[in-house]
């Protein structure tokens, strides 16, 4: 067991849906969520994959229980591969009215359609400029588009220009479409093509967690998050790339998990304390410039 326990570092969760009841109701409505919870996840209670399905202040009230400084909240945009369809598509707008008033505690992150280009770009310069948004965060496996497709590459230099970093989930997800387009391997071409950008690989790209290990190790400008996974379950190279050489490349996020038990799992897994300090909160403050 760590000697500081999570509760005490004052931690950045760098990725949470919107949170609020009518946003959850529309989460947990969609498509591919009702799929999804109707499969995999039905024989899990939904307290346990919910954090949030409550007000702006009682959802405050939560983090200052357990020890959380600050969330992102992202306008995260789904596409729907087997219907041929937008999904579920947040707006920044939506976003922005959870987080206002309330932007010392909650972080705004924007989203990006790859097939509405011009309109995502002049959404993001709005965000950003003049809301306070501190990044992008993309589903973009959904809509069947690696890192690497052209379609991306636009965001990227928007968001060098901006200053803000791109995550984005890699690797296997639970919704109904092919995962690989999510390989980190794609962040590679990336990442020398825009040295300026930061990205941010979320969900530890797993089953390719070597590939996203490599990734973060090798580029400079990219990065690893372990939201959707309970830490416990994490891949043995993940634990020790935040453990030791990529201790200064992990972030922590929840994906709306409840932080009770992902603290606890994290505070059990012998973690060094310099480790824990960096995953929870010092590497998102330096990265997102907090």
């Amino acid at each position: 067991m760590s000697d500081v326990p999570c509760k005490e570092v004052g931690a950045i969760d760098v990725m949470q849906y919107p949170f609020t009841p009518d946003q959850i109701a529309r989460f947990y409505g969609s498509y591919e969520m009702d799929l999804m919870i109707n499969s995999l996840l039905k024989h899990v209670p939904k307290e346990g994959y919910t954090q949030g399905d409550c007000s702006v202040e009682e959802f405050i009230k939560r983090m200052d229980e357990q020890g959380v400084a600050k969330v992102f909240v992202c306008a995260c945009k789904f596409y729907s591969y087997t219907r041929h369809e937008p999904g579920l598509m947040w707006t920044n707008e939506e976003v922005y009215d959870i987080i206002k008033g309330h932007q010392d505690r909650l972080v705004g992150i924007a989203g990006y359609d790859p097939f509405n280009i011009a309109k995502s770009l002049e959404e993001l310069d709005i965000a950003v400029k003049e809301w306070g948004f501190k990044g992008v965060y993309g589903h973009f496996m959904t809509f069947g588009i690696a890192p690497n497709d052209k379609r991306m590459y636009p965001l990227f230099a928007k968001a060098g220009e901006l200053g803000v970093p791109v995550a984005m989930q890699l690797g296997h997800g639970m919704e109904l479409y092919p995962n690989e387009c999510g390989r980190p391997i794609y962040l590679d071409e990336v990442a020398l093509d825009f040295p300026e950008t930061n990205f941010v690989g979320s969900h530890t790209g797993w089953p390719w967690t070597e590939e996203m290990e490599a990734m973060a190790w090798k580029h400079p400008n990219v990065y690893v998050d372990i939201a959707g996974h309970n830490p416990q379950y994490l891949a043995p190279n993940i634990v020790n790339f935040m453990n030791t050489r990529g201790r200064d490349k992990t972030l922590f996020g929840s994906n709306g998990w409840p932080w009770k038990t992902l603290f606890g799992q994290l505070d059990n897994m012998g973690l060094k304390d310099k480790s824990i300090q960096k995953l929870l909160r010092d590497n998102a403050v330096k990265l997102y410039k907090l």
